[in-house]
């Protein structure tokens, strides 16, 4: 989640591979055109509401298409959008410009080229290409003020790479950034550290069963691995959310997905993990996502997707409870996103695209706490799919 897709204000999502459209400010995925949190621009995959008024949704759909769908949502309805420029695979990231002349514009990274959305025109060009080919377990972030390279978008290659690029929005150039300690690939996903021991860096996980972090300083422009390692193997998809309040506050609860209902707990005080209790109604696996509830009887809980399923968990952070959720009409794989429809007929409610190479989409109605058959997309989604506003 891939994904994308953590957040800051409704939560912070963030899963491998990025992407999703904020609908309260949360992760990243949290996801999106770019989620900011504590004036750090992160790239979510899943977020559900947002200050901003979103009024229209571009779904790039992955599946190694350059195709892409806009969602209307006046219509709730899904038509085909602008040809992106390179295929978009599995590990495609897209962040939005965070400054310079191309201020505004999106920036969606496939593989080893680019494509770029001007919002204002609806047009899509080539972009810069990166330093290396993206991969699954990429992921990018705006480098905050005071670091190193301030300003400039960190893009992590993920596929096992060992390298990274920086955006430079100034000269709207890609280059050669820090050596990561490990190679990021299924399952890894990158956030946001507020505080803690490891306060103001980002923290990328590895998947498998190494089950460790690396962490990003950007005064040091640098990445360090850390020993302390997750009590279960991280599985492709895992994601996570970052509490600041309720029974675990300044703790990030995390859906490893590894085919297990298994969830983790990272302490930022202590920089250390630990298993949750309780866990999940059913397994977590690839394809899971998750959302902050933004209304109605189950306001404030963290909606867990479990993925290859139509099932899932509500997780309230308040108490520290878990109990079943409702079923989706179909099963959730690669490539699923998750955005707040903020105008017109369904506004308040949200838009779930499932992935898993279908043209499925479910609505989720807060006020009712159930989910429906959503407008078909025109063509499939899957791996590399990637939502965010276009306004």
């Amino acid at each position: 989640m891939r994904g994308a897709t953590f957040l800051q204000g409704i939560a912070f999502l963030f899963a491998a591979g990025i992407g999703c459209t904020p609908a309260l400010p949360v992760s990243a995925n949290l996801d999106e055109t770019t989620a900011l949190v504590a004036g750090i621009g992160l790239l979510p995959r899943s977020t559900t509401a947002s200050a901003t008024v979103i009024t229209r949704v571009m779904v790039v759909l992955g599946n190694n298409t350059t195709t892409t769908n806009i969602y209307d949502p006046s219509t709730n309805m899904f038509s085909n959008g602008p040809t992106l420029t390179g295929s978009a695979a599995p590990g495609t990231i897209q962040f939005t410009i965070p400054s310079g002349t191309h201020s505004g514009k999106t920036l969606i990274v496939h593989g080893a080229s680019s494509s770029m959305y001007d919002p204002a025109t609806g047009s899509m060009v080539a972009g810069p290409a990166p330093s290396g080919t993206l991969g699954i377990g990429s992921a990018a972030f705006v480098v905050p003020a005071g670091g190193a390279q301030p300003g400039k978008v960190m893009i992590v290659h993920g596929g096992s790479l060992l390298t990274t690029s920086l955006y430079n929005p100034a000269t709207h150039t890609m280059g050669a950034g820090a050596a990561l300690g490990f190679g990021p690939t299924g399952g890894s996903f990158t956030m946001y550290i507020p505080t803690g021991t490891q306060g103001g860096k980002f923290m990328t996980m590895q998947a498998g069963a190494q089950r460790r972090a690396m962490f990003y300083d950007p005064v040091g422009d640098s990445y360090a691995t850390s020993a302390n390692q997750t009590t279960a193997n991280v599985g492709g998809d895992a994601w996570a959310y970052l509490m600041t309040s309720g029974a675990n506050p300044n703790k990030i609860f995390v859906v490893v997905a590894n085919g297990a209902s298994t969830t983790n707990l990272y302490d930022l005080a202590s920089d250390t993990w630990a298993a949750s209790s309780p866990v999940l109604t059913a397994a977590a696996s690839p394809g899971s996502n998750g959302f902050l509830v933004p209304s109605g009887g189950n306001s404030g809980k963290l909606l867990v997707l479990h993925g290859a399923l139509t099932s899932s968990s509500f997780y309230d952070p308040s108490g520290n409870t878990m109990g079943g959720g409702p079923a989706l009409t179909g099963n959730m794989g690669g490539g699923s996103c998750v955005f707040s429809i903020t105008a017109g007929p369904q506004m308040g409610k949200v838009m779930v695209v499932l992935g898993g190479n279908q043209t499925v989409t479910n609505i989720f109605d807060p006020s009712a706490s159930t989910f429906s058959a959503g407008p078909s997309l025109t063509a499939n989604a899957n791996g590399g799919a990637q939502c965010f506003s276009i306004q």
